[in-house]
C-alpha cells in the first residue's frame, strides 16, 4: 500500500454503519437497564465508590498527625471518651475540604477548625 492508504475508513455521519453502531450501544444500555437492581447490588457499588475515598482519606490522616491532634483537642469537651474516634472520622470524612484549605491558605485547616 501506498502512503496514507493503510488509514481504516470511518462511517460517515448518518450512513448505515454509524447508525447501527448506535443502534448496538442502545441494545446494550437497554440490556443492563433490564437488569433487577437489588438491594445487595445498590450496597456493593455504593461501597465501591466509597473505597477510593476512605483510602484516600486515610492516607491523608496518616500525613496529617499534628491536625488530628488539634481536632481532638477541639472536640474533647463535647466528646470526652472518644475524641481521638471522632476526629480521626472527621479527618477521614472531611478530608476534601481540609486538602481545599490547606491549598488556599497554606495550612491544613486554617478557617475550618472550632
Amino acid at each position: 500500500m501506498a502512503g496514507g492508504d493503510d488509514v481504516e475508513a470511518t462511517p460517515a455521519a448518518g450512513s448505515r454503519d454509524d447508525e447501527y453502531g448506535r443502534v448496538r450501544v442502545r441494545v446494550r444500555v437497554q440490556r443492563v437497564l433490564d437488569q433487577p437492581l437489588t438491594v445487595g447490588a445498590l450496597i456493593e457499588a455504593v461501597l465501591w465508590v466509597a473505597l477510593p475515598y476512605v483510602v484516600i482519606g486515610v492516607i491523608y490522616a496518616s500525613c496529617h498527625i499534628e491536625l488530628m491532634g488539634q481536632l481532638e483537642s477541639a472536640f474533647s469537651a463535647r466528646f470526652t471518651v472518644f475524641a481521638d474516634l471522632v476526629s480521626l472520622a472527621t479527618l477521614i470524612g472531611l478530608w476534601p475540604m481540609l486538602l481545599a484549605s490547606s491549598l488556599l491558605c497554606g495550612v491544613a485547616g486554617c478557617g475550618v477548625l472550632l
